[in-house]
């Protein structure tokens, strides 16, 4: 009597497993990928919103000193600049006392640029 046993796994099932296997450390990959670009977008919010705070005490501390806030903007705008990629920094004057400061920057895995705004009183 011949038995015939097999022992092992076929070459089929072999490329089969390392296809799944492939595909399924493909998308880990990207799902830390997405993960990493989220928390960078996160970190960069958090600090817009920290340098739009930091120029809205600093226009408080100047009160109406022409000379004072155009200091202050200048050094907020060009740290803007090189804080964010491709960041632009923007105030604008509402009414007598009141500003609105927005910071806007384009994010490199996004087609469409980010930004961050505030409302603040300079008295």
């Amino acid at each position: 009597m011949l038995f015939n046993y097999q022992q092992g796994f076929t070459l089929i099932e072999v490329m089969v497993a390392v296809v799944i296997l492939s595909v399924s450390l493909l998308g880990f990959a990207q799902a830390q990928l997405n993960a990493l670009h989220a928390s960078e977008q996160a970190n960069l919010i958090n600090l817009a919103d920290l340098k739009n705070q930091e120029l809205a005490e600093s226009f408080m501390i100047c009160g109406s000193q022409p000379f004072c806030l155009r200091q202050v903007l200048i050094l907020w705008r060009k740290e803007t600049q090189e804080i964010f990629p491709k960041g632009i920094g923007l105030v604008t004057k509402l009414n007598f006392s009141t500003y609105q400061s927005k910071i806007q920057w384009l994010f490199s895995f996004s087609r469409f640029p980010s930004s961050l705004n505030l409302l603040f009183n300079s008295i």
